[in-house]
């Protein structure tokens, strides 16, 4: 077997919490505060508009591109994160799928 069978067993056994958990909180936490501040800036933007400033609400325009390009590369990410998941997951059934094979045949020759 592979050098990463440990590794592979070790987050087989620990169940599909422990990646999600490590993975992904942080990434859905800052989603989330940057959907928060982009609601703040278009808000900021509408007050702006109404106002006439012209100058201050293309800035914030951009602003606010950045900002939603910043949550998209991060959505982006977060599915990224959740794909190596799942093929470390499926990885792991694969190496138990394997020492269930190797465990019954150990029994069988023993039996013999």
């Amino acid at each position: 077997m592979k050098d990463n069978t440990f590794l592979y067993l070790s987050l087989a056994t620990a169940g599909p919490n422990m990646l999600s958990s490590t993975g992904f909180g942080g990434i859905e936490r800052d989603i989330g505060s940057l959907q928060l501040e982009e609601k703040k800036l278009v808000a900021e933007i509408k007050r702006t508009a109404k106002t006439g400033n012209e100058a201050a609400t293309k800035i914030l325009a951009c602003q606010l591109i950045r900002l939603r390009h910043q949550i998209s590369n991060l959505q982006g990410s977060r599915a990224h994160i959740g794909g190596i998941a799942i093929h470390i997951q499926v990885k792991c059934c694969g190496c138990a799928l394997l020492l269930l094979e190797i465990c019954m045949g150990l029994c069988l020759a023993l039996r013999k």
